[in-house]
């Protein structure tokens, strides 16, 4: 997701640094991990399938954002 849609999506700009801070955050927490560059996963399984289950149902019917 891009930096203009984080920022369409809750209604103000975003900046880079504000997104890094908290993946670094996420991380140190272990919650994310780096997969590669720009590339994060979930690490709980747990959090993974609420995540999911709540993305699936903020879907609009045909699955398509």
């Amino acid at each position: 997701m891009s930096l203009a849609a984080y920022g369409q999506a809750i209604g103000r700009e975003v900046r880079a640094d504000e997104v890094q801070s908290v993946l670094n955050e996420l991380m140190a927490a272990n919650v994310v991990m780096r997969r590669g560059h720009g590339l994060y996963g979930l690490i709980d399984p747990f959090v993974q399938e609420i995540w999911l289950e709540r993305n699936a149902r903020m879907l609009p019917p045909g699955g398509n954002a």
